[in-house]
């Protein structure tokens, strides 16, 4: 239901959109009749949450941190807390319950099975993925062919630039927000870099201005994309920014940068799982993200990537966009991208991708950690759901 413009989902973000929290939660608290700074009108908040019941299915830390500086906190100088607050999931989401009897399970298939693990039922490790891909596509609005589960957000993100940023003399520059995550920007940087480029010339970070509004951000971004519009190959966004919350007007941003023929990259993750995604709907080129932040899979938790399906060679759909790549661009070919039924003849042939983003499980397709996470992402989806 992730595509359904007429989704309760997408009809919520449309009505709250542009609005900032604050004067939503004042109307909640002139209804009540209670401060809007007062226990009472959290409680009262708490009283009516329709989702309060699946704080039962996570864990939630037991201990505070005594120590005042960092430094002293590996000496185990803690002391019990009854309840807590958690306000961390934008950093590491809790975990779920029932995920320490997955893992187990997970990890008797590889002791008592060995290497027939690859094979066996019932969660054969050569598909370990497969299941996730539907539940995923639901989450970033895509289709199943559109997603991959793999490696780190990191690494994704390296994958997905080599495929997609094809600088030219005149048009080489990567446009990112102000203030992007630091490891955006580091790979944005050494990608400039082993182009030959300055990246301190070729990395150009866009300011939001002062009118955060959705109009002011569309207005704002459609004047920095026309400014740029000969000299940019690719725009690198956080969908939600992870030190002011502004979630951007992505598909205001992608339609007027493909106007131009700009390439669009996102990385969602402080966004999925966490706000409605539409990601085939608005043909962003790829997306990226983590799976440890709002959807609990665990510190290490694999990733995942969105590759459009006009970028595969055989679209299902016709396409509007200008922008389209030639399905034989760069990637980093290796075994788990290679198409199944030729994947085992171990010949001299050419490598031949899994249509769509399965192509891209190249070349650090991380299985165990897979086997490992995938039962809480499978935990998380239904929650969510």
């Amino acid at each position: 239901g992730g595509m359904d413009t007429n989704s309760p989902a997408s009809e919520e973000l449309l009505l709250y959109d542009g609005k900032h929290p604050k004067e939503y939660l004042q109307h909640l608290s002139d209804q009540l009749s209670l401060s809007l700074s007062s226990p009472s009108f959290a409680q009262a908040l708490d009283d009516q949450d329709s989702l309060s019941l699946f704080r039962q299915e996570f864990h939630f830390p037991t201990l505070t941190e005594k120590p005042s500086r960092v430094e002293d906190a590996p000496t185990g100088n803690w002391i019990e807390a009854k309840e807590v607050v958690y306000l961390c999931g934008n950093s590491l989401g809790l975990q779920p319950k029932r995920a320490k009897e997955r893992v187990i399970v997970a990890l008797n298939s590889w002791g008592e099975g060995g290497v027939h693990g690859h094979f066996t039922q019932p969660n054969p490790w050569l598909t370990i993925d497969e299941p996730l891909l539907p539940l995923m596509a639901d989450l970033v609005g895509a289709l199943p062919e559109e997603v991959a589960v793999m490696n780190t957000l990191s690494t994704n993100l390296h994958l997905m630039m080599i495929a997609f940023y094809q600088p030219k003399a005149e048009r080489h520059k990567i446009l990112i927000e102000h203030n992007a995550f630091p490891s955006d920007r580091y790979i944005a940087e050494s990608q400039a870099a082993l182009h030959g480029y300055d990246y301190k010339d070729a990395v150009v970070a866009i300011n939001p201005g002062d009118d955060l509004t959705t109009e002011g951000l569309c207005e704002r971004w459609t004047q920095e994309l026309a400014k740029h519009r000969e000299t940019a190959a690719i725009i690198l966004l956080g969908a939600v920014n992870y030190q002011n919350g502004i979630y951007l007007p992505l598909e205001h941003i992608i339609k007027v940068a493909h106007s131009y023929g700009i390439i669009v990259g996102l990385d969602l993750a402080h966004a999925v799982g966490n706000l409605p995604m539409f990601l085939h709907q608005w043909e962003a080129d790829f997306a990226v993200w983590c799976s440890y932040k709002y959807l609990n899979s665990g510190p290490g938790g694999v990733g995942g990537l969105f590759v459009h399906w006009k970028h595969s060679g055989d679209p299902p759909v016709p396409q509007s966009s200008s922008v389209l790549l030639d399905p034989k661009y760069r990637r980093l070919a290796g075994w788990w991208g290679h198409d199944l039924l030729t994947r085992f003849q171990m010949g001299d042939g050419l490598f031949t991708p899994i249509p769509g983003a399965m192509g891209y499980r190249s070349p650090l397709f991380l299985l165990f950690p897979s086997q490992l996470f995938n039962p809480q992402l499978v935990l998380c989806h239904a929650i969510i759901n």
